[in-house]
């Protein structure tokens, strides 16, 4: 009995020493990943800056497919916000500002981890180079989750690779499916039409 007793306080005092470990390391974290995306800049921006959007190519919502997503009245742009509560916690995502054709700026809400986010759209050869960047600081869980799976730039980089990708294909579906096609100047043939006139006091 005395035995258990001993191990038991083993593992308290185990316990104890990691927790202090934990809470004392240093919890702000910097993650950047970015992609060539097939499609014009203008079409890239647009895209990501629509919050409604975002459930196409999140991986989080793929990972998870009961997540509720709650979205403000406005989804685009300064101001635009939406929300998510899922099996892997609840969170806020906020836009703050905004440089048209050229990037946006977010503080994201997550369990009691705060970060600032920003995405960079540049033309380049092949389409466009999206930037995006995650600098924030842990709560004590994230640093626990953290530290059992390897850190946070592998946790939230492997988040981003995965949208990234799945961006490129969204967007290639959307102009794919809905393009236009301009053939000049068209001539029509000609044709009657009824006419009906009317006054009214």
């Amino acid at each position: 009995m005395r035995i258990l007793k001993y191990i038991f306080l083993l593992l308290l005092l185990s316990l104890v020493a990691l927790s202090i470990f934990i809470a004392t390391q240093k919890g702000d974290f910097l993650v950047e990943r970015s992609k060539i995306i097939n499609s014009p800049k203008t079409s890239v921006y647009n895209y990501v800056n629509d919050y409604r959007n975002w459930s196409d190519f999140g991986s989080w919502t793929a990972e998870d497919p009961e997540i509720k997503l709650n979205y403000s009245q406005n989804t685009i742009g300064k101001g635009a916000s939406y929300s998510w509560e899922g099996k892997e916690g609840n969170g806020e995502m906020r836009t703050i500002a905004i440089k048209e054709n050229d990037s946006i700026a977010q503080t994201m809400e997550f369990e009691g981890t705060s970060s600032r986010v920003s995405w960079h759209f540049k033309d380049t050869i092949g389409g466009t180079k999206v930037i995006w960047r995650s600098k924030g600081k842990m709560s004590f869980f994230f640093k626990i989750y953290s530290a059992l799976n390897g850190g946070a730039d592998r946790i939230i980089g492997s988040i981003y690779e995965k949208s990234l990708a799945n961006l490129d294909k969204a967007l290639d579906f959307e102009i794919n499916t809905f393009s236009t096609i301009e053939n000049g100047l068209v001539k029509k043939p000609m044709m009657n039409y009824i006419g009906q006139t009317f006054t009214s006091e």
